[in-house]
């Protein structure tokens, strides 16, 4: 049963790679909970034929399973990490999770420990005590290092499993929204 339950996101993932791949169509961007493009099945198809397309060559079942298998767990990664960063940021100034969240872009881009400071002081009408500040600038820190890492690692996966760099894959990723 675990087998199955492992399987069948990666499935529904191919579904939406072979259905694009037939209609040569794209389908717009959503968003997800945080603010980015989901890594919804025609979103991970198009970031799967730009690969090809910059490779050269087309991925074979297992490179596709492999790549819209990572992108769909790095993509939920990073949302936890927004996810975390917007809860800290709430206990910290007072504000529901929802008004935080929509201070802050996409998940995708870092952002400035002094701006997400300011952001935050300007939303809730008073400055932060020092001791606050520093609680959200270091939880701005952890996020964008998170962030950061999670989009190397996924770069440097994709890069080894279908033979690019990984600055070719880091650069195909806002597709997917990172």
């Amino acid at each position: 049963m675990k087998k199955l339950l492992c399987l069948a996101p990666l499935a529904i993932v191919l579904s939406g790679c072979a259905a694009m791949g037939t209609t040569g169509a794209s389908a717009p961007a959503s968003t997800s909970s945080s603010g980015g493009a989901a890594a919804s099945p025609a979103n991970v198809a198009t970031f799967i034929n730009r690969i090809e397309t910059a490779r050269g060559s087309a991925l074979g079942m297992a490179e596709k399973v492999a790549v819209g298998g990572a992108v769909t767990e790095t993509r939920g990664l990073v949302d936890g990490a927004q996810q975390r960063f917007v809860g800290a940021l709430s206990q910290v100034s007072g504000l529901d999770g929802a008004t935080v969240g929509a201070l802050y872009p996409p998940v995708g881009a870092p952002l400035s420990q002094t701006e997400t400071v300011q952001k935050l002081e300007s939303r809730m009408g008073r400055k932060l005590a020092t001791p606050q500040a520093d609680a959200v600038k270091a939880a701005t820190a952890l996020r964008n290092n998170s962030l950061s890492s999670l989009k190397s690692n996924l770069a440097g996966h994709v890069g080894k499993t279908v033979g690019l760099d990984p600055e070719i894959v880091e650069s195909l990723m806002p597709l997917v929204g990172l």
